[in-house]
């Protein structure tokens, strides 16, 4: 048996606990939104749905909580990642701009204008620029 197989069946060992993990939080999330469905509990659902892979449900979530905390950047930029694993590139680079305009500053401006960059290649993050 060569090392690559070895290696090959960690990762998937490794990988059945993580699932099982992120769907204990999924549960526990859905279980906090139902008990008291507030903003900050509808984020965290959010957070583990994308965690899962139900990216389509996760942005159900989002665009809901923008309409009431559109300054909110944290929920911005989840949303934004959601668009890009969706491939709406548009509406995610269109999400990362606002994470930036709303306080370019901000930790998640930086990352968001990285994340912009790879979008598109005809934007200049702020430590690019003289």
């Amino acid at each position: 048996m060569s090392f690559s197989h070895l290696f090959g069946d960690a990762k998937a060992t490794a990988k059945a606990p993580d699932l099982q993990r992120k769907r204990r939080a999924l549960l526990e999330a859905k279980a906090r939104f139902e008990e008291n469905p507030n903003a900050q509990t509808q984020a965290v659902l959010a957070a583990a749905l994308f965690d899962i892979g139900q990216f389509a449900e996760a942005e159900k979530l989002l665009t809901d909580l923008v309409e009431t905390h559109g300054d909110n950047q944290q929920i911005l930029f989840d949303l934004a990642f959601v668009y890009k694993n969706l491939g709406k590139r548009e509406k995610s680079a269109a999400a990362f701009r606002c994470v930036i305009d709303l306080d370019p500053k901000h930790p998640l401006a930086r990352s968001a204008e990285n994340e912009l960059w790879s979008l598109d290649p005809d934007y200049t993050p702020s430590w690019m620029r003289k």
